[in-house]
């Protein structure tokens, strides 16, 4: 899992800060860091031929995972 903790660097975000958001949240109850992130890894994007770009269907763990976080409606 080392691999994820260089991409959420690279966005600009550290996992001390992933970490904080995990204890507020309470997913730390649910999901180890590297848990968490492989989960949401799996989510893809794509774009169709018209220009148009869509999430593809997020799992109940995503969709929860991106709930407590804030970041889904």
């Amino acid at each position: 899992m080392d691999g994820l903790y260089p991409a959420i660097e690279m966005a600009g975000i550290s996992p001390d800060l992933i970490l904080k958001w995990m204890k507020e949240t309470g997913l730390m109850e649910g999901y180890a860091l590297e848990g968490m992130l492989l989960e949401l890894t799996r989510i893809k994007k794509i774009r169709l031929a018209n220009g148009e770009t869509m999430v593809t269907k997020l799992s109940r763990r995503q969709r929860s995972i991106l709930e407590k976080l804030g970041l889904c409606a």
